[in-house]
């Protein structure tokens, strides 16, 4: 079975109106993984989408992969993970299938070459490889109407690997900037095994950043497992003697062979273990809008959207900044007063969510990653 997921390619030049509208664009349109150059990270989180799981390597990453949708199956290959390249593997019940996705800035200040001997050890590694990549190169291969240097070390990387090229002919390039003209510097590539699998490959102008977005299709397997094997439990309505009793007596099924077939075999006895013990839960696909939005900003969202519709980013720039800049304060100010609300639930509510959350932290969501056994040798799952 093939399943299609949508991915969304973006250099948001740190900007923080950028963030918000490529979220805004990312949910409406049910984008599933959304390859980042420059994110704006703030406090360890890809700012406006703090709820969301996501990988890089903190505040000053210069490339991040940010995950929307919850069912799909992500590893995080941290043998291949920097400061500027991110690399996962995605798949959706469909292992054998998995496909290794690429998020990487080539810096402009740094040598080219460097970022491609960082991809050159993903595709000696992977054999199912996407990469959306922020070049900052030119070449005719991917529609620049000229080549430079930096763009000869890329298409040495391009011919070494037999990668292909998904960016198409388009009117609008993929860098514009107001007095600095406009380039394509944003490639995606594949390598040729999946080259079937990619699709409807477009460029939108969609945000504020100097970049625009490029969004494209991907299949992927996706063979769903039986209903009867839903992995999410609700653990707080769990019969925990029985989980015991159902634990030590699956023991024996435990394979120690080597570490994969000691990590399977014991994830299976968990399973029936809270299968015999614990109702099924659901998974919730996607998150929605955030506990602090409000009315407000309902209105000025759409009023900034009206106008960047109208093209009043470009002609009428000083009305359309202080409208934008208004939307980001009245943000500012939902948040404070959320927060607010919910730090002071602690003096009327002792043990409510403001304690818990003080106990224990926030509970963001996390990707696993690739881990070196003692031997040296990395996981491979």
């Amino acid at each position: 079975m093939i399943e299609t997921i949508k991915i969304a390619q973006h250099n948001i030049c740190k900007c923080r109106i950028a963030s918000l509208q490529l979220r805004d664009y990312c949910h409406s349109n049910k984008i599933d993984i959304i390859l980042l150059q420059e994110p704006l990270i703030q406090k360890d989180r890809v700012y406006a989408f703090e709820s969301s799981k996501q990988i890089h390597k903190g505040n000053r990453a210069g490339a991040a992969i940010v995950v929307l949708n919850e069912e799909l199956r992500i590893i995080e290959l941290a043998q291949h993970t920097s400061d500027h390249v991110v690399a996962i593997r995605v798949s959706k019940h469909d292992e054998a299938h998995a496909i290794t996705v690429v998020s990487a800035y080539f810096k402009y200040n740094m040598p080219t070459l460097w970022f491609v001997e960082k991809l050159h050890a993903v595709l000696e590694d992977e054999r199912r490889v996407l990469i959306g990549a922020d070049v900052n190169a030119h070449s005719k291969l991917w529609h620049s109407t000229d080549r430079n240097e930096r763009g000869l070390v890329v298409e040495g990387l391009i011919e070494d690997h037999d990668l292909g090229i998904a960016n198409r002919p388009s009117q609008l390039r993929t860098y514009d900037r107001e007095g600095m003209g406009s380039s394509n510097i944003d490639v995606t590539l594949f390598t040729p095994s999946i080259s079937n699998q990619i699709g409807e490959w477009s460029v939108l102008d969609n945000t504020d950043s100097d970049h625009n977005t490029l969004v494209y299709n991907l299949e992927i397997g996706s063979q769903q497992p039986p209903s009867d094997r839903n992995h999410t439990f609700v653990v707080r309505k769990a019969d925990w003697n029985k989980f015991t009793h159902k634990l030590l007596e699956n023991k024996p099924e435990i394979d120690e062979t080597s570490v994969h077939t000691f990590a399977k075999s014991l994830t299976l006895v968990i399973q029936n273990a809270a299968r015999a013990s614990m109702p099924s839960g659901s998974r919730q696909k996607r998150c929605g809008k955030q506990p602090w939005w409000n009315n407000q900003l309902d209105s000025l969202k759409k009023e900034l959207d009206r106008q960047r519709r109208n093209g009043s980013n470009v002609t009428n720039k000083p009305e359309y900044n202080a409208l934008r800049n208004r939307y980001l304060k009245e943000i500012r100010s939902a948040k404070m007063a959320a927060w607010r609300h919910f730090s002071n639930d602690i003096n009327t509510n002792a043990w409510g969510k403001a304690f818990k959350w003080a106990k224990n932290g926030s509970k963001r969501p996390s990707i696993p990653s690739t881990m070196k056994d003692i031997n040296g040798v990395t996981t491979n799952s």
